[in-house]
């Protein structure tokens, strides 16, 4: 099928070359990239939900808005746009309006600063103030909390931006272009997610973003995947947040150069995004590995309520499939007959048949996960990148059964990687132009030191792990125990360690020999409370109190490896085992309709039993809930409610009991119904 998408070209690669070209010899700046971006005006942008209808906005509609749009900032933020390399930051979800609201500050000469809505706000509030930055372009509903975290931040709605952008179309017409003057920004701020004292920013320029969009010309020659549409569209899932690097790149920007369609989600739940995927014909999905996880876990879930016999089926056909990709020379095409008419079923109920690339990136991405989807007819490969290096390279092969090893392929298009003493270093023109880490600015014009354990095997690169204590858990965050330790001191406790553990995180407290039972209580609830405040939100698998010392015979200070080893095997001795818990008041919530509910949606979420979770219950330490778990609740509630819960919660342990009295108090202050 010839596509009629990508204008005068005759195919999608001379569409690709041309435009890139034209990017080129036009100035490597954003306002040719804003140009270009939006000139194939009647391609589809994105497509959304609003109640039962799909809407659908071009890329032209979008450009017309982003014009009036930079019209109503300039005319309601004066002072910012007015001042020579203003910075604004953008505190949003992924939305049409996200993508309006970048443009618009570029258009008024205002830097973007893309805010990372799962930092805690002190964070947040001392790296907007380090990118001198005082003005925040915020989702309405969180709106009046974040102005009250920030404290002296200005804080502006967009959707009220939104609204003046209206009342400006009814004076100037469809879109307001050439009313006022643009300049145009000429960088783009990111966040490196980490804890108070550590957060970076990183800074980009348009050229830096020109390098990373050239690497399609080679991806799509490497790879036909990666280019192919379905009934002639090319459609991305905008599930990544924007405001992290591998969802503004790899999703929003290499796509949106070449005027591909993003389809947003409603909500984060499982059930959402299977649908949505297989109603709008999606053909791409890039996440971290905490999502393949989910989807995965849930598909294994329902696979085992089936029974053993349909359980060992599925295992014997995988086994099958993997044996027939490693057949030398014709395993490929076998495998892939194979696996199209052996789990025809289970690509129907699960994504459908439109898909046809997904990334995993952002941290290590299990092997099992990995195998299951390549197996029956998907094909997920692994990538890699950093918020101070962008995008660096990603699994290109056609070769399932090198898929399967986890490699992260080769180096992407003016990028080099070395290996020095087992870390990886990376070196090219798509790294960012500069950092500032607490204030000091680090140009990154030679070789970056990743951190990361990498290994060369023949032409492709596996990365292993980190070089120093650094924890990766599945959500593909960096999270470095020495500096977030400190953040989680807790009265009574003597030696504290974080370690990574199960693909997460573990907490091992030291106290006195005299310690009460009550006390150990009071400490481990206030260590899951600092821990929900924290990075480590959904990541930590155990909380250990001991009254071991921490530090080994003979050293002068704490040996993770050490610890690691002694956790493994069960050689601490866990003083809150020997804790009888608290009997709860006995409680009567029959009657209580919003917290069943609450609980059925807890339950749907993690994929259990409902007569399982206690209204008391903890649902991060008890239940074992991630952070998209919760933000899967989040998104629920919104959902039925039309209130938006805080992502951070004022408590120590998250509880149904406590979802229910927020909601209660969120819907008293908007009129709402309390079931």
């Amino acid at each position: 099928m010839r596509l009629k998408n990508i204008g005068d070209s005759r195919t999608i690669n001379e569409y690709v070359r041309k435009k890139l070209a034209e990017f080129e010899s036009s100035g490597k700046n954003f306002e040719t990239l804003f140009r270009l971006m939006f000139r194939e005006s009647g391609n589809v942008l994105c497509e959304r939900y609003s109640g039962f209808k799909v809407v659908k906005t071009t890329y032209g509609e979008a450009r017309d808005d982003i014009f009036l749009l930079a019209n109503a900032i300039k005319l309601n933020m004066p002072e910012m746009t007015q001042k020579e390399g203003a910075v604004c930051g953008i505190y949003m979800e992924n939305s049409l309006l996200f993508i309006e609201t970048l443009w618009a500050l570029i258009l008024c000469g205002v830097k973007p600063l893309l805010m990372n809505l799962l930092l805690d706000k002190k964070s947040l509030k001392k790296a907007a103030a380090f990118a001198g930055c005082t003005d925040v372009i915020c989702d309405g509903s969180k709106a009046a909390a974040l102005a009250k975290d920030l404290g002296g931040f200005n804080v502006v709605s967009a959707e009220k931006l939104d609204g003046e952008k209206e009342a400006l179309r009814e004076k100037q017409g469809a879109d307001g272009e050439g009313s006022v003057q643009y300049s145009y920004a000429g960088e783009i701020i990111f966040m490196t997610s980490g804890t108070t004292e550590n957060v970076k920013l990183c800074y980009y320029t348009a050229d830096r973003f020109f390098n990373q969009i050239g690497y399609s010309q080679r991806i799509i020659r490497k790879n036909r995947l990666l280019k192919k549409h379905f009934g002639g569209e090319l459609k991305q899932l905008a599930f990544l947040p924007f405001y992290h690097i591998f969802g503004f790149v790899a999703v929003y920007l290499w796509f949106s150069f070449f005027s591909r369609t993003f389809v947003f989600l409603n909500d984060l739940s499982t059930e959402t995004l299977t649908n949505t995927v297989r109603r709008r014909h999606v053909t791409h999905i890039f996440a971290v590995p905490l999502f393949w996880n989910k989807v995965y876990d849930g598909a294994m879930k329902k696979i085992s309520a089936m029974g053993p016999e349909t359980a060992g089926k599925l295992q014997k056909g995988l086994d099958i499939a993997e044996k027939i990709y490693r057949i030398p020379l014709v395993g490929n095409p076998l495998g892939k007959a194979f696996s199209k008419a052996a789990f025809k079923k289970v690509r129907r109920k699960l994504f459908g048949g439109s898909i046809s690339f997904m990334i995993s990136g952002g941290g290590l991405i299990r092997k099992d996960v990995l195998r299951f989807f390549n197996l029956i007819g998907y094909r997920l490969v692994n990538g890699f990148g950093m918020t101070e290096v962008s995008i660096t390279s990603v699994e290109l092969s056609n070769s399932v059964k090198q898929v399967l090893k986890g490699s992260v392929g080769m180096p992407l298009d003016k990028v080099s990687y070395r290996i020095e003493d087992g870390v990886l270093y990376v070196k090219g023109l798509v790294m960012a132009d500069y950092v500032l880490e607490n204030g000091v600015r680090k140009d990154l014009a030679g070789w970056f030191e990743t951190k990361d354990i990498a290994e060369k095997r023949g032409k492709s690169y596996f990365i292993l792990g980190r070089a120093d204590d650094i924890i990766v858990p599945e959500s593909g965050e960096n999270i470095n125990p020495d500096i977030l330790e400190p953040e989680l001191s807790v009265p009574g406790v003597t030696g504290l360690c974080v370690l990574g553990y199960e693909r997460g995180a573990a907490i091992v407290a030291e106290v006195p020999s005299n310690t009460t039972c009550d006390e150990i209580s009071d400490i481990r609830a206030a260590l899951s409370s600092k821990a929900l405040n924290t990075p480590l939100r959904g990541s930590v698998s155990k909380i250990v109190i001991t009254t071991d010392r921490l530090i080994a015979d003979g050293d002068f200070k704490v040996s993770r490896k050490k610890l690691l080893y002694k956790l493994q095997n069960g050689l601490i001795k866990d003083a809150s085992e020997e804790v009888k818990p608290k009997e709860p008041e006995i409680t009567d919530y029959s009657d209580d309709g919003l917290l069943s509910e609450i609980i059925n949606t807890v339950a749907n979420a993690k994929g259990i039993d409902p007569s399982s979770i206690k209204p008391d219950a903890d649902l991060f330490g008890d239940i074992g809930l991630s952070s998209l778990d919760f933000l899967e609740i989040i998104s629920e509630t919104y959902r039925k409610y039309g209130v938006a819960m805080p992502v951070s919660p004022e408590t120590k342990v998250v509880t149904p009991l406590y979802i229910r009295d927020v909601l209660k108090e969120l819907l008293d202050k908007e009129g709402g119904v309390v079931k």
